[in-house]
């Protein structure tokens, strides 16, 4: 007897729209697209910043094009940088170059 496996999220955005869903394709280097968190960006990525996190296993790495990386970079030294007691080590792990 097979069983049928049934994913209400995916149903429901096919129900609702018309269209089947975006694929997620996660985080990291194997993302195709920019992941500029602000908006949608469809340039290729070809630079990372990986995040520190609370642990070693919430480190996250963003992949970004050049554009967006310069930004991100930017807006973290110019705003959240200038108020936090941390270093940057302490927040980033590694960045530049995929």
């Amino acid at each position: 007897m097979s069983t049928l496996t049934v994913n209400p999220v995916k149903d429901r955005a096919e129900r609702d729209t018309g269209f089947p869903p975006v694929p997620e394709l996660g985080e990291g280097e194997g993302n195709p697209r920019c992941l500029w968190y602000w908006d949608v960006c469809t340039d290729t990525p070809t630079k990372k910043i990986v995040w520190r996190g609370k642990s070693s296993s919430e480190n996250y790495a963003e992949t970004l094009c050049a554009r967006h990386y310069a930004v991100e970079l930017s807006r973290f030294t110019e705003v959240h940088f200038v108020d936090c007691e941390g270093t940057v080590a302490s927040h980033i792990l590694d960045f530049g170059d995929m």
